[in-house]
C-alpha cells in the first residue's frame, strides 16, 4: 500500500511537471500573438513582462520569483512562477483555461505542502483526472496557436517560419483529425510557395486521408 502511494505521489509530480513544459510553450505562443514579437527569454522581455504585472502584486512575491522574472528566461519558470504570469498580465483569459489553472493551483499547493509524500488511490484518481483534461486541453490550444502563428507568417509571405510553426502543431497529441487535416493543408501550401512539390504533395496525400477516417 505505501508503495502504491508512493508510486501515486511520484506520478503527480510528473504529470505536474508535463502541465509546467506545455504552459511554457502555451506562453510563448500567446506572447506572439499578443505582442506580435517573439519571447527570446532576455532581460529586456523580462522587463516588459515586469512592466505588465500588478506593482503590488510583484512587490509581494519571493526574490528569488523576482530574480527569475527580471532574467526573462521562461525555461527556467516553475509552475507557480507560469500561473503566477498568467493570472497577472491577463496574457489569456478563456473560462476555461481560468477553472483548469485554478484547480492545477490547488493541486500544486497540496503537493507542495504535502507531509508524506503519499496519496492514496482516490486521490490520485482525482488528481490525474484534473490533470490529464489540463494536458489534453493545452495540446489542442497550443496546437491552434501555432497554426495561427503559421498562418500569421504566411500572410507575411514567411513561408519557412510557416512550414516550422506548422511542423510543431503537428507533433501536438491530443488534436482531432479535422484540425490536424487543416494543417497539413495549410503546410502544403507553404511547401507549394517555395516549390517543394513532392511535400506539398505528400502533405495533400495525408491532409485527405485525415479528413476519410
Amino acid at each position: 500500500m505505501d508503495s502504491t502511494e508512493t508510486d501515486n505521489f511520484i506520478k503527480i509530480i510528473l504529470l505536474l511537471q508535463n502541465v509546467t513544459d506545455k504552459l511554457r510553450i502555451l506562453f510563448k505562443n500567446k506572447w506572439i500573438i499578443k505582442f506580435n514579437k517573439e519571447w527570446i527569454n532576455t532581460i529586456d522581455d523580462g522587463n516588459i513582462l515586469i512592466n505588465d504585472i500588478n506593482k503590488i502584486i510583484y512587490e509581494n512575491i519571493d526574490n528569488v520569483q523576482k530574480e527569475i522574472l527580471k532574467k526573462g528566461n521562461v525555461e527556467n519558470w516553475d509552475l507557480s512562477t507560469l500561473l503566477l504570469v498568467f493570472r497577472e498580465i491577463k496574457l489569456y483569459e478563456e473560462d476555461n483555461f481560468i477553472n483548469y489553472t485554478n484547480n492545477i493551483t490547488k493541486i500544486r499547493n497540496k503537493i507542495a505542502h504535502h507531509p508524506s509524500s503519499k496519496i492514496k488511490n482516490k486521490g490520485f484518481d482525482y488528481m490525474s483526472k484534473i490533470i490529464n483534461n489540463m494536458l489534453t486541453f493545452l495540446d489542442k490550444e497550443n496546437a491552434n496557436d501555432l497554426r495561427i502563428i503559421g498562418n500569421k507568417y504566411v500572410k507575411e509571405e514567411n513561408y519557412t517560419q510557416a512550414i516550422n510553426m506548422y511542423t510543431e502543431a503537428i507533433k501536438i497529441l491530443n488534436i482531432s483529425n479535422e484540425d490536424l487535416s487543416k494543417i497539413y493543408c495549410n503546410r502544403l501550401y507553404c511547401y507549394y510557395k517555395k516549390k517543394l512539390f513532392e511535400k506539398a504533395l505528400q502533405d495533400g496525400y495525408l491532409s485527405i486521408e485525415l479528413n476519410t477516417n
